[in-house]
């Protein structure tokens, strides 16, 4: 059987699409062409996945068109394994009368290949922004997942037309009032029954009902299997999403726009902070929804997500989207490569460190070099990070083990030598 891979090269921006073959029905054999493009030449997608474990390997049949006549290559058909998650993906994506031209991490990247697979990681924030839309998919469809992604759907619809007839009459504080109260920072001028009338009446128009419109409007359990789905918990998540110029959420056979899911998010935690402000946990009026709403309730890793795509990803540091990754509730770190923990950040950070992905380095010296970047540009904070209690792989103490959960061990030394600096060094008095 011929190799999988010919030759691309990374120096020209060049990669390997897959164009999906249309079949009559989803249980049909996987079929594909792949082809050899550059990046901005060549509309596609691209797919952002969990690559899961091997168990319930698929075959993926592919007949590689040859493109370079001066090496005489001809079109040769092959097949390659492919994990049970992805095969259930690439089924979803199929259509039944048309190609689908698509960009697969784990099938147009030779992962065998050290050179090439840190050549073309070092693209892939290039290749992200350049699709013409990011398929975000969260799994097979599911006993949860249906009612949760036609809850979303309602309201996030509902939601956006709120915001849009409020815009053209000129008065949209209810709308900025429900989405600020997703922060922990909520002014304190605003009282929890200024917010408690915003958010009912927010709801009121979102269902089209009266004062009980919250009810039932997210199905608790379902939404929270919806929000820690293990797409969100990805190290590769703030890369392929935040480069994104538009995305769609794919959860079974149902579909919700990057916009839409977005508004779903802000309302869902929006109300479900008025209802911590409230007490609601221990308010003997509270409903049974509530109480369920509450005890379900999931960490918020999808709304940051959103949060900090609405304001401009780069232009953050390097430690400071690590602050993202390894703040408690926000624990975006899972990789099958844990040398991607330290590598997933470069492309879309503002930090010049002069760090590039290198497959070809070891865990530990991957771990070395981006620490010893950091540090040597100044961000201590890094050493806030380090646990050395903890440290599997050996490292020196300096040296972050990202493949521990890491979380802050100290408390964030610039917060720590700010506050020795204003106690030792106090501000002078004016008079």
């Amino acid at each position: 059987m011929p190799s999988l891979y010919r030759y691309i090269d990374s120096t020209m921006k060049e990669i390997r699409l897959i164009i999906l073959l249309p079949a009559p029905h989803e249980n049909a054999p996987l079929q594909s062409r792949m082809i050899h493009a550059t990046v901005g030449t060549v509309k596609y997608e691209a797919l952002s996945y969990v690559w899961g474990d091997s168990i319930g390997k698929a075959c993926l049949a592919i007949t590689y068109v040859g493109q370079n006549l001066a090496r005489q290559e001809m079109d040769y058909i092959t097949t390659t394994t492919i994990g049970a998650n992805l095969d259930a993906a690439l089924r979803h994506i199929r259509k039944h009368s048309s190609e689908v031209v698509i960009w697969v991490g784990g099938i147009c990247i030779n992962q065998s290949d050290k050179v090439e697979k840190s050549s073309q990681v070092r693209l892939m924030a290039l290749i992200y922004r350049e699709a013409a839309i990011i398929l975000i998919w969260l799994g097979p469809a599911d006993e949860c997942s249906d009612a949760a992604m036609e809850a979303f759907h309602s309201i996030g619809t509902a939601a956006g037309q709120f915001a849009f007839e409020d815009e053209k009459q000129g008065h949209n504080g209810e709308v900025d009032l429900l989405f600020t109260m997703t922060s922990d920072e909520t002014c304190e001028e605003t009282t929890v029954d200024e917010k408690s009338q915003a958010t009912r009446k927010m709801l009121d128009k979102i269902s089209g009902a009266g004062s009980s419109a919250g009810v039932d409007a997210f199905p608790p359990s379902d939404v929270a299997d919806l929000l820690t789905r293990s797409w969100w918990s990805r190290v590769w998540v703030l890369q392929e999403f935040l480069v994104a110029t538009k995305a769609i959420f794919i959860y079974g056979h149902k579909r919700i726009s990057e916009a839409t899911f977005d508004r779903a998010v802000n309302v869902y935690f929006g109300y479900s902070n008025y209802l911590i402000g409230r007490g609601t946990g221990q308010d003997l009026n509270a409903t049974i929804y509530e109480k369920a709403l509450m005890t379900a309730r999931p960490p918020d890793q999808a709304l940051h997500l959103f949060s900090r795509k609405t304001s401009s990803h780069r232009g953050s540091s390097l430690m400071s989207s690590m602050g993202t990754l390894y703040d408690q509730e926000k624990f975006m770190i899972n990789a099958t490569d844990p040398r991607d923990r330290g590598f997933a950040l470069l492309n879309i950070v503002e930090d010049d460190l002069g760090l590039q992905p290198d497959y070809n380095l070891t865990c530990p010296e991957a771990y070395i070099q981006v620490s010893s970047a950091m540090l040597g540009s100044g961000q201590i904070g890094l050493l806030s990070y380090c646990r050395p209690h903890l440290n599997e792989l050996c490292l020196l103490s300096w040296v972050v083990d990202w493949t521990t959960e890491v979380g802050h061990y100290l408390d964030p030394l610039e917060r720590v030598l700010a506050g020795l600096s204003s106690s030792v060094y106090p501000e002078p008095e004016h008079e």
